[in-house]
This record gives C-alpha cells, sequence and structure tokens, in this order.
C-alpha cells in the first residue's frame, strides 16, 4: 500500500509496481541491479556463437583435439592465463574487427555435441538471468561453408537438442532457432571466402525445406546478420520470399552500420516482422513515425552498440534508448554476442557485462530509467516475441506478479 505522504512523481506508471517500490529500486543500486535480475523477461537478439567464452572454446578444442587453432595456446601452459589474454583482446573499433575475431572462434566447432553444449552454457546463464524465452540466431554458413565443412544436421539438430532440455532448467527458459544468412555471402561481395555461389542462401533453406530430419520444423525463423555496410536487404528478398511461403517468421538486421533506408527495405522487400538494433532510426523521422504507426519491435543492444563504437559514431556517446521510447518506439534489450561485448563503461565508471541483464542495468544508469520503465521493456520483449497470444498473457502474469511480491531483500 502507498504511503499517503509518499509523493508519486512518475511519469509512466506500469501499475505493477507501487510509489514505494518503485522509489527503493531506482535510489539503490543493489536493489536495482538485484530487481533487474529477477525481472522475467525475453532474449530476442542473440548470437549463440557470440555467446562463446573463451573458456568454453579451450574446453570444445581439447575435446576436438585442435589446440593448434588456438592462438598463443601452449600446451602445458596455465589455461586460466590464455583465457584472459583471449578476453582481453576483445575490444574493436567497428563491427567487422568483431566479425573477424568472432568467425575465427568459430573454428573449434566439429560436433553436434559441440553445438549442444555452446547452447546450454547460454541457456544456463539466460536461466540465471530470469530470462523465460529466448528466439536464438545461428549462422550455419559459418559452419558448413567458411570455416568446416559441417553439415546443417550437425548444427541444427545439437542446438535444438538444446533448446528441448532448456525447458528443464530451474527456473525454465523457453528457447527457439533463427538461422541467420550472412548478408556478405553473395556474388557481389568480393571479400566473401570462399566465393559465395549464386543461390547460396536460397540453396541452404531448400536444403531445410526437403530434409528428412525435419530440420525446418527446428527453426522458428529466419533472419540476416553479419556486415551490414554495402550489402543491403534487397539481395536476399527471394529466400526471404521462400521462407515467409513455408511459414517461417522473419528479422534482419538494419540500421545500426547501415543507414535507416535499410530498415525500410527489410519490411517493405523482405516482409520482415523485427527489426534488429534498427538504431539509425532516428536519422529519419519518416522512418521513426512508420516503425512507431505500424508497432514494429526493435531489438536494441547497448553494450555492443558502446562496444563496436556505434554509439560514439552516430549519437555523441549517448545511449539512445531515452530516445527511442520517448519517440514510441517498441524498444527491447538484448544482448547481441556477450562474451564480446563486456567492459563497457558507463559514464558513472560503472564496467558492465555483455548478458541482457547488463544492458538492462546499462541503459537504467545511462537513460534514468524508471523502475516501471523497466518493467515496460520486460513486457515489451514478451510483446515483441514470435509466441503465441496464450503464452504473451502467461508471461505478463509472470512480470505482474514478481513486481507484486518484489521486497529489497
Amino acid at each position: 500500500m502507498s504511503n499517503a505522504n509518499t509523493v508519486d512523481l512518475r511519469g509512466y506508471k506500469s501499475n505493477f509496481l507501487s510509489t514505494e517500490q518503485a522509489l527503493l529500486i531506482n535510489s539503490n543500486s543493489h536493489v536495482l541491479n538485484k530487481f533487474i535480475t529477477g525481472l522475467p523477461k525475453a532474449e530476442l537478439h542473440i548470437h549463440i556463437e557470440g555467446t562463446l567464452e573463451p573458456v568454453d572454446m579451450l574446453a570444445i578444442a581439447k575435446r576436438n583435439h585442435l589446440l593448434g587453432k588456438l592462438e598463443g595456446y601452449v600446451v602445458g601452459s596455465d589455461d586460466a592465463t590464455w583465457c584472459q589474454v583471449q578476453k582481453s583482446k576483445r575490444e574493436f573499433r567497428n563491427l567487422q574487427e568483431f566479425l573477424d575475431l568472432y568467425y575465427a572462434a568459430c573454428d573449434v566447432m566439429r560436433t553436434e555435441e559441440d553445438f549442444y553444449d555452446l547452447c546450454m552454457a547460454y541457456l544456463q546463464k539466460a536461466s540465471k538471468g530470469n530470462v523465460r524465452h529466448c528466439e536464438i540466431f545461428f549462422d550455419p554458413q559459418t559452419h558448413m561453408i567458411e570455416r568446416n565443412n559441417i553439415s546443417i544436421e550437425t548444427v541444427v539438430n545439437g542446438l535444438h537438442r538444446a533448446c528441448q532440455a532448456g525447458k528443464s532448467l530451474a527456473p525454465p527458459v523457453d528457447a527457439h532457432l533463427i538461422l541467420c544468412f550472412l548478408r556478405h555471402r553473395h556474388p557481389g561481395c568480393a571479400w566473401a571466402s570462399p566465393p559465395a555461389t549464386k543461390n547460396e542462401a536460397l540453396d541452404l533453406l531448400q536444403t531445410l525445406i526437403d530434409s528428412d530430419d525435419d530440420l525446418l520444423g527446428k527453426i522458428m525463423g529466419v533472419g540476416l546478420d553479419s556486415s551490414e555496410r554495402d550489402n543491403p536487404p534487397e539481395i536476399f528478398k527471394d529466400v526471404f520470399r521462400l521462407a515467409k511461403k513455408v511459414g517461417l517468421r522473419c528479422v534482419a538486421h538494419a540500421g545500426e552500420e547501415g543507414p535507416s533506408s535499410y530498415i525500410t527495405d527489410a519490411l517493405d522487400i523482405l516482409g520482415c516482422e523485427r527489426i534488429d538494433h534498427g538504431v539509425r532510426c532516428l536519422e529519419s523521422d519518416a522512418v521513426v513515425e512508420r516503425l512507431v504507426s505500424e508497432g514494429i519491435p526493435l531489438t536494441v543492444c547497448p553494450c555492443s552498440n558502446h562496444q563496436l563504437q556505434v554509439i560514439s559514431r552516430y549519437f555523441s556517446g549517448e545511449n539512445p534508448v531515452r530516445t527511442m521510447m520517448s519517440r514510441g518506439l517498441k524498444v527491447t534489450l538484448n544482448g547481441d554476442d556477450p562474451a564480446y561485448f563486456f567492459g563497457h563503461e558507463d559514464k558513472f565508471g560503472q564496467t558492465h557485462g555483455g548478458y541482457i541483464e547488463s544492458n538492462y542495468l546499462a541503459t537504467a544508469k545511462e537513460c534514468a530509467l524508471t523502475a516501471d520503465e523497466l518493467v515496460k521493456l520486460a513486457l515489451n520483449s514478451f510483446e515483441s516475441s514470435f509466441i503465441s497470444n496464450v503464452q504473451m498473457q502467461e508471461y505478463r502474469g509472470m512480470v505482474k506478479e514478481y513486481c507484486a511480491n518484489f521486497q529489497q531483500g
């Protein structure tokens, strides 16, 4: 119950928190961190390859007898030191610098068990952060074509088996897969290695459709990731048309390093239902107005944007989430590639990790978000997902119950 002497100055009220709860959460960093960690949420922008921590990469390399693939690793040396050195290298000036290291790390992945372990390691972290639903990106072309000639069955079956196992975690995580096409893998990209074939993305999707192992039934949708600059969405219109025809949901990275026009193209040409990143929509009032009027969700990744210098280059170093929310955009917060995008130091001197709860905390501090606005972001995450209306109401009830029972503790 509210104290009659407490003045409620909240501009936005979720109706899930009392005045006293809201004031307590926003006035104490420890309580804020606890509230964020326990808040039920969905993660809609997470690349499973981007969750490969050095310690896990080392364990997989040992199992597959691939220690020679690890840069700087000396047999008999201290594993912890090697892992720390690898983490220290994960600082980037732009997207491409990150992608070069990201793809190289995938060299150790060879077996279905490797993909199962990779996904389970992420799901266990997600469960601890009370991520109750996630839609996980994976890049089969990386493993099938660019690195190790691994079969699509090996990749999908390992990841899908982990998604099924995630339902048994405490708390459980409802996990689904989104197959991402690498946007640099087309014949017009001179640096794709090996060179892309004319219908590479189409052929990949057709392989899933024709599979005797029901691979198509093991994925929820398709996406578009990798190097955005100079690789416009229209290149992939045919494969997205086929994806929609067979009932897959469609998303795409757009408006991160590419212009805001890529957002429009992803909607109009690819038929996307959700935009990944999308922060550069703020450069065009027309794009913002359309996203707001059509209720198109944006899966924003603030710690990633900081670490790849997107925020410093396009937003003068200021986290854009407050502006995006003020404009009425449907924003969600996500980890992107959390094993790589840690170490962001906010303007108050606090250093943050890369996983989803760190993105909530960093944004809460940098954008002066209220507890009610954090609840709104959590609700946005479920509303922006590809779950049923029945599931949506269940998760909404879960958020409401969590808020009603939240205590400083």
